[in-house]
């Protein structure tokens, strides 16, 4: 169940530190909502670091003003791992694009299942927090 849920996307966090964003059918995301998930993640990360788990609807798009803010050190502050789990092309397409052409701040990798996508966060998790 999600922590916070809009008509346009979802905020679950999913470990103490692995926080999942979902952008619903059809939904682009803006830069208002970016800045207000940005306080979302700050409110459900209490100050630590944490990682992103990005899923979205085949026909997500954002802008290149979004993906550079979302890119930056200053958005990324104590993320450490950001997972982008693709269905589409033009889902893929688009992850690359921010990965190569924004160079985002923190470890950011594209995965076409959310299972593996999460495994891969929780081992990230595990090299910044240690084991419970």
């Amino acid at each position: 169940m999600a922590d916070y849920k809009t008509d346009r996307y979802e905020v679950t966090k999913l470990t103490k530190s692995i926080i999942k964003i979902h952008s619903l059918e059809t939904s682009g995301l803006s830069l208002k909502d970016a800045k207000e998930v940005a306080k979302l993640i700050d409110e459900l990360a209490n100050g630590n670091k944490f990682a992103i788990l990005r899923t979205t609807s085949n026909n997500f798009f954002s802008t290149d003003r979004v993906r550079s803010l979302v890119a930056s050190k200053q958005f990324a502050k104590y993320r450490y791992a950001m997972a982008f789990v693709v269905h589409s092309s033009a889902n893929k397409i688009s992850a690359e694009f921010y990965i190569q052409f924004h160079k985002p701040v923190s470890l950011t990798k594209i995965f076409n299942d959310e299972k593996k996508a999460l495994e891969w966060l929780k081992e990230q998790e595990e090299i910044q927090y240690g084991k419970d």
